[in-house]
């Protein structure tokens, strides 16, 4: 017999292979798909795994919704005329494309593709110190150049 309830998102997908990327799933449209691969190909084989499919899906999703929302935003302002009832179109479609931009950053947040999500605040300290360089400190050799 098999299991009651909703599928989970590897049932739905299948396995990934490992060492392969995972390829678009068959209900993105086109330009969703092509977002895919460009995340997909700029990252390690192994950093998308069964359960992030779902996130990656939908990310892409919301990267093309915003993208959509972006030229309807411009197109209404170049023939925006001081009708109320446009304005009000143009507030509704700036409230879902900054809507569209959070989910982005949330997820890819998550997905670990920004620099914020892969911030160690022992890494950066470490690199600080690493980083500074010998002799002075910047703030004592000022008062050399201001005697001369």
């Amino acid at each position: 017999m098999g299991r009651f309830g909703p599928k989970s998102a590897a049932e739905w997908e299948g396995p990934i292979m490992p060492g392969a990327r995972p390829e678009p799933p068959e209900d993105l449209e086109p330009e969703e798909a092509a977002e895919w691969l460009a995340i997909t190909r700029q990252l390690p084989s192994d950093w998308f795994t069964s359960e992030t499919v779902p996130l990656l899906r939908e990310l892409c999703r919301h990267i093309v919704y915003a993208r959509g929302l972006a030229k309807d935003i411009t197109r209404l302002k170049r023939k925006l005329s001081p009708d109320e009832a446009d304005r009000k179109e143009l507030r509704a479609l700036l409230d879902a494309h900054g809507s569209q931009s959070s989910h982005i950053a949330t997820l890819s947040t998550r997905l670990k593709l920004t620099k914020q999500s892969r911030y160690a605040r022992a890494d950066a300290a470490g690199s600080a110190t690493r980083d500074a360089l010998p002799g002075r400190k910047p703030w004592e050799d000022w008062r050399d150049d201001r005697r001369r």
